[in-house]
């Protein structure tokens, strides 16, 4: 990948001495591209990127503050009815969970249930 994109990278430079700017610049959008996908596929260990020093544990926090003993179902639920962040990350959790947890339904899913047992 590497030397295909020295290779575009050529290309684009020689295009660019030849005044031909525009075909010079798409050809270098392509090139960052394939250097960022190929960034992105060495990253073995993403999820310990996705959190930061910053951020980690604030989730833990919420559903402690809010009556709970850490994450757990019951404070997934209540973080992803309150919306904004909490449920960003009651989503997060369940996403790396690995099973423990599971999406809350929404309220539409409870009122489609519903309407569909009582017909």
């Amino acid at each position: 990948m590497e030397k295909f994109v020295e290779a575009i990278d050529k290309i684009a430079s020689d295009l660019e001495s030849k005044g031909l700017l525009t075909e010079a610049k798409d050809l270098d959008v392509v090139s960052n591209t394939l250097e960022a996908e190929a960034r992105k596929k060495k990253e073995k260990k993403w999820i310990q990127k996705a959190v930061s020093e910053e951020t980690e544990g604030d989730f833990t926090d919420w559903c402690k503050a809010h009556g709970h003993e850490g994450v757990c179902q019951e404070c997934i639920n209540k973080a992803a009815k309150a919306g904004g962040r909490p449920a960003k990350m009651a989503n997060f959790a369940v996403n790396v969970s690995k099973g423990k947890y599971t999406y809350p339904e929404t309220d539409k899913e409870t009122e489609s249930e519903a309407s569909t047992e009582s017909e």
